[in-house]
């Protein structure tokens, strides 16, 4: 790392870590790369997702599991945990409280470090979750690096219901000059076909949104699942971390990271995801999942956004551009009024309930640069508000349109389809034809 660079994550380290990325791994053992997997409530298996890739690294990789629990978990899932953890060969039952935090066990694969956030005095607080989980594992990985124990930038995320492509370690370690780094990824089939279709309508719907941030010209298409991610050192250091949250740390470390540098669109085989329902976050997939599946009696009933709602965010972004290019914020409202009726209404009272429009003249006008504009304009007009604008349109009027409707009308679709599947590949295929890299800096 150059000197500023080091700086930059040492200052992170010290002052916003976790305390486990201060505790030192016993011995002088050094590795190629780091993963990072939170797990709660699984059996060992997951491991097995891993082998391929492990095998084939470039390397000995590190796998830092951080074995968590909510502080309402129950019995029956801390009792898991404690299985997992003795599984793994790192202690036997009982109360680990008044052990060291970590444990380093080695395997024919790869070297784990278990975290221990998991027995009665470790649990997680209330409110954080898998965003704490995920943080815990991530500081220790940045530490390790920073001290020359793990030698790649690459800090590589996943879940334990992944199964990582073969050369995945060799792509995410190519790109340690990005911010984030996202891997293709696709959803397994399932014996429970309710649970496939359900997953199968998610894919589409997460797909589609991708799709249409595209179109629109948005500069953060970039999918947030934190089973494909990996975030390199410095841009790591810089959004200062993982955000504590129960649900939703994928999305806002991309989000954040975007502003920092590239968002990297990996090419080859997929992140293979096992569908499952789940009620461990709030939302996510395995909530999503379960509440299309409750809905979706027919493919009828399944929904996506209209598109006329990507439709009028290219127009909202067209008219950002050109308040980077030219300066003048008073021209969006050229742009507000070539927007059809309930439509403009939602913008315009969106920019005025958020005084987006008064943020971006300040910014604006502080820039030498139009390309220095456009960075802190999408600054202030991020991945977070582009969200909370298209559920204004959702709800305003352009709301949700059945799928069957939403796909004739779509520049984002185009074309007709026999079925969910049908779908979801096509909107896999289109993606693969997307830029390799995106963001504000990219133009």
């Amino acid at each position: 790392m150059l000197p500023r660079d080091r700086q930059i994550v040492e200052r992170y380290l010290a002052r916003n870590a976790e305390p486990e990325a201060c505790e030192v791994l016993p011995g002088t053992a050094t590795w190629s790369q780091v993963l990072v997997v939170p797990v709660f409530d699984e059996s060992a298996d997951f491991l097995q997702g891993y082998q391929d890739a492990l095998n084939a690294a470039p390397g000995r990789v590190l796998v830092v599991v951080v074995v968590n629990a909510p502080a309402h978990a129950s019995i029956a899932q801390q009792a898991a945990n404690q299985s997992l953890w003795s599984a793994l060969g790192a202690a036997g039952p009982g109360d680990r409280g008044n052990e060291p935090p970590l444990r380093l066990v080695s395997t024919d694969v790869a070297d784990l470090v278990l975290v221990d956030r998991s027995s009665p005095s470790r649990l997680l607080p209330a409110g954080q979750g898998v965003g704490l989980a995920r943080k815990i594992g991530l500081d220790l990985a940045l530490s390790l690096f920073a001290s020359g124990r793990v030698e790649s930038p690459a800090l590589a995320w996943s879940d334990a219901d992944a199964t990582l492509p073969r050369r995945f370690f060799e792509a995410v370690g190519a790109h340690g000059d990005a911010a984030i780094v996202a891997a293709p990824y696709r959803h397994l089939g399932s014996s429970d076909s309710e649970l496939e279709r359900a997953t199968c309508a998610y894919e589409l719907w997460l797909r589609y949104y991708v799709l249409g941030l595209h179109h629109a010209g948005s500069p953060y298409a970039l999918h947030t699942i934190g089973s494909t991610l990996c975030t390199p050192a410095l841009a790591y250091a810089q959004v200062r971390g993982v955000p504590k949250r129960t649900a939703g740390e994928d999305f806002h470390i991309v989000n954040k990271g975007l502003k920092v540098g590239d968002g990297v669109r990996l090419r080859g085989d997929p992140v293979l995801l096992k569908p499952r329902y789940s009620e461990r976050v709030l939302f996510g997939t395995g909530p999503a999942v379960r509440r299309i599946s409750h809905g979706l009696v027919d493919e009828s009933k399944f929904e996506l956004l209209h598109p006329q709602v990507f439709g009028v965010l290219a127009q909202v972004q067209r008219g950002l551009r050109q308040i980077a290019s030219d300066g003048n914020v008073a021209g969006f409202d050229s742009v507000l009024a070539s927007l059809p009726g309930v439509a403009r209404e939602v913008v315009e009272a969106f920019f005025s309930r958020t005084r987006l429009l008064d943020k971006i003249d300040v910014a604006v006008s502080q820039c030498v640069s139009k390309e220095a504009a456009w960075r802190r304009l999408c600054d202030n007009f991020d991945g977070l508000q582009t969200l909370r604008l298209i559920h204004r349109l959702r709800d305003g009027g352009d709301g949700r349109r059945p799928r069957r409707a939403a796909r004739s009308g779509a520049p984002v679709i185009g074309r007709e389809f026999s079925d969910l599947e049908a779908a979801r590949a096509w909107a896999e295929g289109a993606e693969a034809g997307l830029p390799g890299r995106v963001g504000p800096s990219v133009s």
